[in-house]
């Protein structure tokens, strides 16, 4: 259930983050605000990317085929 709810809250919503940051960088892409923006999608995606690696630790795939649910 945790992981469940870690995907379905936290990484969906950093997700929608990253898309709205994208507007705004093609919004604001001829100026110098464009360095710290790539910064936060980076910080975004390793995030997003450190969320999903606690998700298969707390939910193997295996224990799910077994029928045990996290």
């Amino acid at each position: 259930k945790i992981a469940g709810e870690l995907h379905d809250r936290i990484v969906q919503n950093l997700n929608l983050a990253k898309l709205r940051l994208g507007e705004i960088q093609e919004i604001i892409s001829h100026n110098n605000l464009n360095c710290p923006i790539n910064e936060i999608n980076g910080l975004i995606s390793q995030t997003i990317e450190d969320i999903r690696s606690l998700i298969f630790e707390i939910s193997p795939p295996i224990l799910q085929e077994l029928g045990f649910n996290a």
